[in-house]
């Protein structure tokens, strides 16, 4: 079954304050202190004008995604009940900017919103902090086809929006999910948060909606939430038209002018070009390429690696050594505080054979971990492997091992690993594996 998956995807906004009202846009705070009449619907309480700063970065966002500015934008009352929206409608725009391409996909449109404050379904519990802060949606053309297409697509999107400086310090991607075999009904699957969520939702349901189509019924159009502990998605109700929100303008707001709000396009080099020069300049694939610039302590680390060592050393380190290591203690390097510069000396050490890979390997688990004097267990290490004489300890390790040597000669060449192990036990792990391996693979031969 080939499937069509748009999103509608909701940017929360850097800004201080609020979209009509002056309370910060800090939903970290404690429950229902960021709020004022405004923000939470009092009787008589109108909007206090639109956030300039905050339009200024829905704008960037629409140069980001290509789109063609409208000259105006009129905002309308969206009128829907829900717990977390006490006005029972939420302001939102007309589209600043239509028909736009980001990676691949089209953009239908992209507009300014404020967002609802946050209900939780199992306590009653309503937080109206983050009600009235600002949000760009962003409404997708149905053209991704995969749940791995959909989550590399929102994790260029973040990382665009993040390196630009619009994207809220902290915050997620939260998107609804539209998934429909070819030709077929949408359902949409709501309030899905992170990329990894929407993948996941999107494989369930693709997975729903083609055992339903094998069994001979029909997809019905209706909306969705997701179960993040679960990975599943359950009904929620019939999927609302346009009609049934009555959207209307908002009385109390001038129509936005949007050309004398437009800041222009944001500075720097576009994630898409930065992804596809990696991705050329080192054979990486995306995702490595993805993973490198999504940490950018990582990013730094490696672009200093580059200049210290090789282009081959720095991926092996930043994407193979150092990556594996963050990813089991599912952490980013930017998490963890470590000297930038120690771990260079550790690169090139490693790199000029001053140390082994092993070596490299447990000073760096310390180095993360802050176990003890990384610098000083290097500047050891350095010193022992300088006073290495490695074809003869290789040569003792022989002497000291016949039934082993005689095995290998026997044919049995799979005997030189016990003698490679017997050296590195000798060195305390201070050798070179392959090196002692070749080196002990000579002596051998001599001796048939």
């Amino acid at each position: 079954m080939s499937l069509r998956v748009g999103l509608e995807v909701h940017v929360p906004l850097a800004s201080e304050a609020k979209l009509f009202c002056p309370c910060p846009a800090n939903d970290r705070a404690e429950p229902n202190r960021a709020i004022c009449p405004t923000c939470t619907g009092q009787p008589g309480a109108r909007p206090q004008g639109i956030n300039r700063g905050a339009l200024a970065r829905a704008l960037e966002v629409a140069h980001l995604l290509h789109l063609e500015l409208e000259e105006t934008a009129t905002v309308q009352r969206k009128h829907y009940v829900y717990p977390d929206l006490p006005n029972n409608y939420q302001r939102t725009s007309t589209p600043l900017g239509l028909n736009g391409r980001f990676w691949e996909v089209g953009i239908r449109e992209a507009h300014i919103e404020e967002d609802p404050g946050a209900y939780d379904l199992a306590t009653g519990h309503v937080d109206l902090n983050r009600s009235g802060t600002p949000l760009v949606e962003i409404v997708t053309e149905p053209d991704l086809t995969s749940a791995e297409d959909v989550a590399t697509w929102l994790r260029v999107l973040r990382l665009t929006l993040e390196r630009a400086g619009v994207l809220r310090g902290g915050a997620e991607l939260k998107a609804d999910v539209n998934v429909s075999p070819e030709g077929g009904d949408r359902v949409e699957v709501k309030n899905v948060v992170g990329a990894r969520n929407a993948a996941h939702a999107v494989t369930f349901e693709a997975t729903r909606q083609r055992d339903l189509l094998d069994g001979g019924e029909r997809i019905a159009m209706e909306t969705r939430h997701f179960d993040e502990a679960r990975q599943v998605t359950h009904p929620s109700r019939k999927k609302e038209t346009v009609g049934d929100y009555r959207y209307m303008p908002d009385p109390d707001l001038r129509r936005l002018d949007v050309m004398a709000a437009d800041p222009g396009a944001p500075d720097g080099e576009p994630v898409p070009h930065r992804l596809a020069a990696l991705q050329e300049e080192l054979d990486l694939e995306l995702g490595e390429a993805l993973a490198l610039m999504e940490d950018a302590s990582l990013e730094a680390l490696f672009l200093a690696l580059r200049e210290a060592t090789d282009d081959d050393r720095a991926v092996e380190i930043a994407l193979v050594r150092l990556r594996g290591e963050l990813d089991y203690r599912d952490a980013t390097l930017s998490e963890l505080e470590v000297d930038p510069a120690l771990l260079l000396d550790l690169a090139r050490a490693w790199h000029e054979a001053a140390i082994t890979k092993q070596v490299f390997t447990r000073l760096l688990r310390r180095a993360l971990d802050d176990e003890g004097d990384v610098a000083q267990a290097l500047a050891k290490e350095r010193e022992a492997s300088q006073g290495l004489d490695l074809p003869s300890t290789c040569a003792q390790v022989l002497e000291e091992n016949p039934d082993p040597v005689q095995d290998f000669l026997d044919g049995h060449r799979g005997a030189v690993n016990f003698l490679v192990g017997q050296v590195m036990k000798e060195t305390r792990g201070r050798a070179d594996a392959q090196e002692a391996r070749e080196t002990l693979l000579s002596l051998l031969e001599e001796e048939r």
